[in-house]
C-alpha cells in the first residue's frame, strides 16, 4: 500500500506549475503591451509638440496666438524632454529646453553640460529624436525624450508581481509538504 501522494499528487503539482507559468507569461505580455501603448502615446505627444514648434517657426505672422500650443501640449508633458540644436548642443541657460529631468542644482556649468549630454545619449538609445524643421529642409531643433516615471515603473511591475507569486507558491509548497509529512508521521505512529 502506497502512502505518499502518487501520480495524482504529481499531476496536480505539474498542473499548478503550468498554470503559474501561463499566468506569469500572460502578465509579462500584457504589461509589455501596456508599456508599448504608453510609449506610442508619449511619442505622439512629442511629435505634436514638434509640429507645433514647426508651425510657429514657419508662421508668417509673428503676432499669432500660440497659447493653445503651450496650454494643451507643453504643460501636460510629464516625461523627460530635452531640446537641442541640430548638433545636439543644449542651451543650458534656458531651463525651459530641459523638462522633467531631475539633477543636482549644485553642478557647475561644465558638469551640468556633461550630465545633459549623457541624458541625451540615454534618451536617444530608447527613442530616436524628433526633428523640428523649417520649410522641411533646415533642422531647427531636435527633441530628445525618454519614458515617463509611470512607464518605467510599469516595466518592472510584472517582475515584482511574478516574484511575489513565486514566493507564495514556494511557501504553499513548503506548507503542503510539511502537512503531508506530518500526516504520514501520524499514520506511522498510529500503525505502531
Amino acid at each position: 500500500m502506497k502512502m505518499s501522494g502518487g501520480p495524482a499528487s504529481l499531476n496536480i503539482k505539474i498542473i499548478l506549475v503550468v498554470i503559474a507559468l501561463l499566468i506569469a507569461i500572460g502578465t509579462l505580455i500584457y504589461t509589455d503591451s501596456l508599456v508599448s501603448n504608453l510609449q506610442k502615446k508619449e511619442k505622439e505627444i512629442v511629435e505634436l509638440y514638434a509640429r507645433g514648434i514647426e508651425y510657429v517657426a514657419n508662421s508668417s505672422n509673428p503676432n499669432e496666438d500660440i497659447t493653445f500650443l503651450f496650454d494643451n501640449i507643453i504643460k501636460p508633458i510629464d516625461f523627460p524632454l530635452i531640446l537641442s540644436d541640430a548638433e545636439n548642443r543644449v542651451n543650458i541657460y534656458n531651463r525651459t529646453d530641459i523638462r522633467n529631468i531631475y539633477y543636482d542644482t549644485s553642478l557647475t556649468e561644465e558638469q551640468f553640460s556633461k550630465f545633459i549630454a549623457e541624458q541625451i545619449i540615454e534618451m536617444d538609445k530608447t527613442h530616436s529624436p524628433i526633428l523640428v524643421t523649417y520649410a522641411d529642409t533646415l533642422i531647427l531643433t531636435k527633441i530628445h525624450y525618454g519614458d515617463s516615471e509611470f512607464v518605467n515603473q510599469l516595466k518592472y511591475f510584472p517582475f515584482v508581481q511574478i516574484t511575489i507569486a513565486a514566493l507564495f507558491i514556494v511557501l504553499g509548497y513548503i506548507g503542503f509538504s510539511s502537512i503531508k509529512r506530518s500526516e504520514l508521521s501520524n499514520i506511522w505512529v498510529g500503525m505502531a
